[in-house]
């Protein structure tokens, strides 16, 4: 469950090449004199919302909150973007994003196993050359939207956000072009200590702003039920709960996933469909007593279509999106096995220097699937049986 992708300002130019969704300008970032080390660049951000929820329980997968406040994000980043050795360091809370339907999360510094390093690594970019290398902890590679959300035009994520990967340990290696960028890594994936995963992504840049990426995930190997994943232990729709691969979900950390995305431009409107598929095979080994889960073949997939309209002369943007996702086999990969389900979100923002609020509503309606487990179609409201949930965020925050 991708909580976490994607990280602060000194990011700006991987997501600008990925295709990311920026929607909030970030300011230019403090320059430091690092004496040896060279310019340094400080940066960062903070922000919490306010929320309102209908068709909330304590056993519905929205939680049992109607109303509350959550702290989002506290970050601070310090990198040295220039020379032959380069880094990024990032430290602080982040909850990730909230995806459409789930319940809100407080940010937190025991999300990730390490601990309050949200990502830190090292770059090795011989001057001249378009190949740059890159180990430590990093953001993983799948799908458009961002993991910390003013990155995104809206506040909610996506069903195909949810079960992307967050941050890994590993290394990568990127090419960088005037019209491709290319990206291939090897790490343990969902963050499970087990290096068997590669990830890939390659953004392809068309003529008048227009864009296209694809990108791959997957484990070359078995992830065992006891290999360790999010850190810590706590309630549901708390990302610490995920301690093993038994708790988060064998099928996500032993998957292979195929996504594509293109972004239309036209004057100021941006337009981004997406499309994912994600499996995972069968493995008696990682069936565990009393679960169907992994005993047989499941798979999830979701398409999404993405907008952004920045308001002309004005602090005003307008984002949006709209969802489609579907499941088959005995797994859950969003909400509850077999779940199927749409949804819709749009969000304005107002942003002046650095400082932004921004407000957003979502409906999400579920076609199938049974959160509560008794057959009956829902995972909302008293018993986890109803089908819609209507969810409403304020949101304020600064960037620096």
């Amino acid at each position: 469950m991708d909580l976490y992708k994607v990280g602060v300002a000194g990011l700006c130019g991987w997501l600008a090449m990925a295709g990311g969704a920026m929607a909030l300008t970030p300011p230019a970032g403090i320059e430091i004199d690092g004496a040896w080390l060279g310019n340094l660049t400080l940066s960062g951000g903070a922000d919490g919302y306010g929320f309102v929820q209908s068709g909330t329980s304590h056993a519905a997968f929205n939680g049992n909150n109607i109303t509350g406040t959550r702290l989002a994000n506290a970050l601070i980043e310090l990198q040295k973007p220039a020379g032959l050795v380069q880094f990024n360091l990032a430290i602080g809370a982040n909850t990730g994003a909230m995806p459409l339907g789930s319940a809100p999360i407080q940010a937190s510094v025991n999300s990730l196993a390490t601990g309050p390093l949200y990502y830190g690594y090292l770059t090795i970019a011989p001057p001249g050359s378009p190949v740059t290398l890159s180990a430590g902890q990093l953001i993983s590679l799948e799908g458009f939207e961002a993991g910390t959300d003013w990155y995104n035009s809206n506040l909610f994520t996506s069903a195909l956000f949810y079960t992307q990967s967050a941050m890994f340990r590993g290394a990568e290696l990127n090419y960088a072009s005037k019209a491709l960028n290319a990206t291939i890594a090897w790490g343990d994936g969902y963050e499970t200590g087990v290096f068997n995963t590669v990830e890939a992504v390659a953004t392809y840049q068309l003529p008048h702003g227009q864009s296209i990426a694809a990108y791959y995930a997957g484990a070359l190997g078995r992830v065992g039920l006891n290999a360790k994943t999010y850190a810590g232990t706590g309630s549901y729709g708390d990302p610490a709960h995920f301690a093993t691969v038994g708790t988060f979900g064998a099928n996500y950390a032993n998957s292979q996933m195929f996504g594509a995305y293109y972004t239309f431009s036209d004057g100021a409107l941006s337009l981004t469909p997406e499309i994912q598929y994600q499996y995972a095979k069968a493995d008696a080994r990682l069936v565990q007593p009393g679960s169907a889960a992994m005993g047989k073949f499941s798979s999830m997939f979701g398409a999404a279509l993405f907008a952004d309209y920045p308001i002309a002369n004005t602090p005003y943007e307008i984002g949006g999106f709209a969802e489609y996702f579907t499941s088959n086999g005995p797994d859950s990969w969003f909400i509850a096995p077999g779940a199927r389900g749409a949804g819709f979100a749009i969000t304005p923002s107002w942003q002046h220097k650095d400082l932004f609020i921004r407000a957003s509503a979502g409906y999400m309606h579920l076609l199938n699937g049974s959160y509560a487990g008794n057959g009956q179609i829902g995972a909302f409201g008293n018993q986890a049986g109803g089908r819609d949930v209507v969810q409403g965020l304020l949101e304020a925050g600064i960037l620096f």
